[in-house]
């Protein structure tokens, strides 16, 4: 997976981000974790479906755009640039970062850098 590396957090952690469809084989796993956190909103929804739509995200032009964060070359989270989530809460907000989601294995504090 390809993405601009950050500076080491005091010389240890290296932090990337990069763009999911630069790293497609990652899709199984961030529809797991979306389905296993948010699959209870849509019933009637499949691991399989959802596995379709995020494939669906990677051949767009423009947004939505899926973005990966990887964490000593282990991908610690995903979110989604997007255009007028929440509209009719907040239609004059245009740009939005949503399907926001952090890997278990990185949600304690001691494996995540402190700036999360």
């Amino acid at each position: 997976m390809c993405g601009d590396k950050s500076e080491p957090y005091n010389g240890m952690m290296s932090l990337s981000f990069a763009y999911l469809t630069d790293g497609r084989e990652a899709v199984p796993q961030i529809a797991r974790w979306w389905f296993d956190e948010w699959g209870h909103f849509r019933p009637g929804d499949s691991l399989e479906a959802l596995i379709s739509r995020v494939h669906g995200l990677l051949d767009r032009e423009g947004l939505p755009i899926p973005v990966v964060a990887i964490f000593e070359d282990r991908i610690a989270g995903v979110a989604v640039l997007k255009l007028h989530e929440l509209f009719d809460l907040y239609p004059e907000k245009k740009f939005w970062l949503g399907d926001v989601f952090v890997a278990p294995n990185f949600e304690d504090k001691a494996s995540v850098p402190p700036w999360r």
